[in-house]
């Protein structure tokens, strides 16, 4: 609040000074009303006898000064609804230039006909009015204010303030779906654990009993879960948490994590494989946290694939030499006709493919932007039930999972790969995932060399 004092101050003196102006413009010079004003859509400098008829605005220069100074749009409308100043926000913000909307009506230029009421139910009463504007076609989310510029003989002219909240509303929305989402993660347990007190109360047989604690336990781990995991993305996105980054073998990490998830996998009769070339250089990494974004990842992998399936990682070496362009070249690998696919992890691609060959160098597609250097890439590959593609751009979100009935039998908080997501981009790295429906998902993520 105490950031927007002086901004608001500004505002107040912009909008005295031009008040101030006019009335004492008006007075001094009533006796040339009658003179022919100078054309419309002009932005008239501050001149000792230019009148200042009920049609037009005079711009003094301190107002013109003020409005260039301010970071939001500004426009000065005359009381025939046209503009007569704009500043380059304002330009800027609603997408015109400056030499064609002088003298244009405000309709013309925002293309909403409600602003066209508005501005003369403003002229009437004098009564400061706010809308917010949709620009469809930029994705953008407009404020607009209309504030009256009065003198003692009435009302001269509009000032229309603009501002853009699109990243407010954004920020709005997010805060909004996260107690959505909390709320429906909670409700399912909590209306569970009611259930199951009730029938511990009526004091059933033994074994019913034993039945109805353990699931109280699985779902109070479920709550618990739920809830550490928001604290800890809640940590990570505030940038409290910090790694402890050293030079760490990946395979060892990838080692350990495949142990932990090897009971779960044998249960449902998975093939796990771990590829990797024979020699290969330690990352830049936190151990724990790595480790812990493989276990979400492998745990995903056993998840979604059904008995008997396939799961594959590996390692490769990459080097990236413009972040700018969305490709990259795998060390140590040769392209040739029939070479299995290495990768195709673009936000829009739906399998994984080599693209070309340069100079003997096998390319694969990568997110942009990514930073140049030479990185390890980890690639987890499983043979379950997809991703369908209008999900895929979405599966980072916090809570956000491509069928919510699934939940309850899969298990999870929808927080893992958001959380992962995090992690990543805390190396320097990207995380990123290609998917066909019904043919398996492969999720990429990439580290810095040590």
């Amino acid at each position: 609040m105490e950031q927007l004092i002086p901004l608001l101050l500004l505002l107040v003196i912009a909008q005295s000074v031009v008040m101030l102006w006019l009335h004492y413009r008006f007075r001094k010079h009533i006796r040339h009303q009658q003179q022919p004003a100078p054309d419309r859509g002009t932005m008239h400098p501050q001149q000792p006898d230019t009148p200042v008829g009920s049609a037009e605005l005079v711009v003094p220069s301190l107002f013109t000064t003020l409005a260039g100074s301010i970071d939001m749009g500004l426009v000065l409308i005359n009381s025939e609804y046209h503009v007569c100043f704009i500043n380059a926000i304002a330009e800027q913000l609603l997408n015109i230039d400056a030499d064609k909307a002088l003298g244009q009506g405000l309709v013309t230029l925002t293309r909403d006909h409600s602003i066209d009421s508005m501005m003369h139910e403003v002229m009437q009463d004098g009564e400061q009015r706010d809308v917010t504007l949709q620009l469809s076609a930029e994705n953008r989310i407009l404020s607009l204010r209309l504030t009256a510029i009065a003198s003692s003989s009435g009302f001269h002219g509009l000032l229309l303030l603009v501002n853009d909240i699109t990243q407010k509303s954004l920020l709005e929305r997010a805060r909004r779906d996260l107690m959505a989402n909390v709320s429906h993660e909670l409700r399912t347990p909590l209306a569970s654990l009611k259930l199951l007190v009730e029938t511990v109360q009526s004091r059933p047989p033994d074994n019913v009993m034993d039945r109805m604690l353990a699931h109280m336990a699985y779902e109070i781990d479920a709550v618990t879960e739920l809830v550490e995991e928001l604290h800890e993305l809640s940590q990570l996105e505030s940038g409290r948490i910090t790694l402890q980054l050293s030079a760490n073998d990946m395979r060892e990490s990838i080692a350990q994590a495949l142990n932990r998830i090897r009971p779960q996998a044998d249960r449902k009769a998975l093939q796990i494989e771990a590829n990797w070339p024979k020699d290969m250089p330690l990352v830049l990494m936190d151990e724990h946290r790595i480790g812990q974004v493989l276990l979400n990842l492998l745990q995903n992998a056993i998840e979604f694939t059904p008995e008997g399936g396939q799961i594959q990682v590996e390692l490769r070496i990459i080097s990236i030499e413009d972040q700018h362009v969305s490709r990259g070249y795998v060390q140590g690998l040769q392209s040739a006709e029939g070479t299995r696919p290495i990768a195709a992890p673009g936000s829009d691609a739906t399998s994984a493919t080599v693209l070309s060959s340069d100079a003997d160098r096998t390319s694969i597609v990568l997110p942009v932007p990514h930073a140049i250097g030479t990185w390890m890439m980890v690639s987890i590959r499983d043979t379950g039930v997809g991703i369908p593609s209008q999900d895929l751009p979405r599966i980072f979100e916090r809570f956000y999972r491509v069928d919510r009935s699934r939940n309850r039998t899969t298990g999870g908080t929808g927080l893992g790969l958001a959380i992962a997501r995090h992690l990543i981009e805390g190396h320097g790295g990207r995380i990123w995932a290609t998917s066909e429906e019904g043919h398996g998902s492969t999720f990429y993520f990439t580290l810095l060399l040590a």
